[in-house]
């Protein structure tokens, strides 16, 4: 409750995180994170500083994310 969670895939090899809530005063806040799939890795960008390349749990985790997602695509949209 009181958060909005998105994640999906923006275009081929580009994955975006958003993630928007008020803080205890009631102020907006949101961040982005935007993931891009290279044959040298997985990298993660947060809110525009520069890329960083997931590994270990993170990485995993993102791997088991992106798959439920396409999964969930395929079975919502050719039902």
């Amino acid at each position: 409750a009181g958060h909005q969670r998105e994640f999906f895939e923006h275009k081929k090899n580009v994955w975006i995180w958003y993630e928007g809530w008020k803080d205890a005063a009631g102020i907006s806040k949101d961040i982005t994170i935007r993931y891009e799939v290279r044959p040298s890795g997985v990298f993660k960008r947060v809110a525009g500083e520069k890329y960083e390349k997931l590994e270990g749990e993170e990485l995993e985790n993102f791997r088991i994310a992106a798959k439920n997602y396409l999964k969930l695509m395929k079975t919502k949209l050719y039902y």
